[in-house]
């Protein structure tokens, strides 16, 4: 929003004006759907933009650094056989992401990780409710170890990633294109607070 004395506010386009604290406001609005567009351009932006990061995070790591991915990764198959809830496995998929992301050393990519948290716990929540989750972290785990004992140049590292994560990410983009590609926004929390009964979603 702009504010002029004597023309009043003016809405601002955001994609021009708008930061990455925007993008985490909108974000914590409640109620809010993202719309499958956006979902889909996100989605997208992490395929291409994801491979490159992890081969510098992987140029950058020490043995301990893959250990302790290992380990992550054994974590959420103990969970998996404990019969944890799928959002539990979400939260450590994050914490292995910004582990990568910590590893390229870049203030600015650890600033919007943080920002992209929640949209990037929604789309691996998602993700888990279309494929085989112990499948799933099995072979990131055998990624992650074949990278340890064979330790391949980085251009061979991103484009193997690139081609996994278009792969693993088929059903998941199908799912978001199926859904409304406009933002919209459920009132039912706001009438909730109320003590009203629940409304219909309303576009945004």
């Amino acid at each position: 929003l702009r504010a002029a004395r004597g023309s009043g506010i003016t809405v601002l386009d955001y994609r021009r004006h708008a930061g990455i604290d925007f993008l985490a406001a909108v974000l914590e609005v409640p109620g809010l759907e993202l719309g499958g567009a956006f979902l889909i351009e996100a989605l997208d932006h992490w395929i291409a933009v994801m491979p490159a990061l992890t081969a510098r995070a992987f140029a950058r790591a020490v043995p301990a650094d893959i250990r302790a991915l290992d380990a992550r990764f054994a974590e959420q198959l103990r969970l998996l056989d404990a019969g944890a809830d799928l959002d539990q496995l979400v939260e450590i998929e994050l914490d292995i992401q910004d582990a990568l992301l910590a590893l390229v050393g870049s203030t600015a990519l650890d600033l919007l990780g943080n920002s992209t948290r929640p949209l990037r716990r929604k789309l691996g929540r998602m993700l888990l409710d279309l494929v085989d989750p112990r499948e799933l972290v099995k072979r990131q785990r055998a990624q992650v170890r074949s990278v340890l004992k064979a330790q391949p140049p980085a251009t061979d590292l991103s484009d193997a990633h690139r081609r996994y994560l278009l792969e693993l990410n088929k059903p998941l983009r199908r799912r978001l294109a199926s859904l409304p590609p406009m933002p919209s926004r459920s009132t039912t929390w706001g009438a909730e607070e109320q003590g009203a009964s629940p409304a219909p979603e309303s576009g945004v």
